[in-house]
């Protein structure tokens, strides 16, 4: 009974001095949150209204401090141009950068490149 109490109390102290969400720890990837891939998409879109982000192709680099990120994205554009290529359709890749910083309720996305 002794063994099985310390077990549960090492277990809940473990527990409760693991980080917060905002503190630097995310549940899943920064540049692939939902709310992060529509401000990216969006802008993308604006540049490009026909291009669309490939999500098998997302990046995520660290950046300086804890909270910010740099994000990659390959957005995809299917191309018709018949009088170069009559009925056949040109796919176009162009990678897109951006920087996310976690803040306090939310992330601040800035399109870099």
């Amino acid at each position: 009974m002794t063994k099985s109490s310390a077990l549960v109390a090492l277990a809940l102290g473990t527990l409760m001095a693991a980080p917060a969400w905002a503190g630097g720890r995310f549940p899943e990837p920064v540049c692939r949150i939902s709310t992060v891939l529509e401000v990216m998409a969006r802008e993308v879109q604006s540049r490009d209204y026909y291009a669309r982000i490939d999500r098998s192709l997302i990046t995520e680099q660290p950046g300086a401090g804890a909270t910010l990120f740099r994000c990659g994205v390959w957005a995809t554009t299917v191309v018709y141009n018949s009088s170069r290529c009559g009925a056949v359709s040109l796919v176009r890749r162009d990678f897109h950068e951006f920087a996310v910083q976690a803040v306090r309720h939310g992330f601040v996305v800035r399109f870099v490149r």
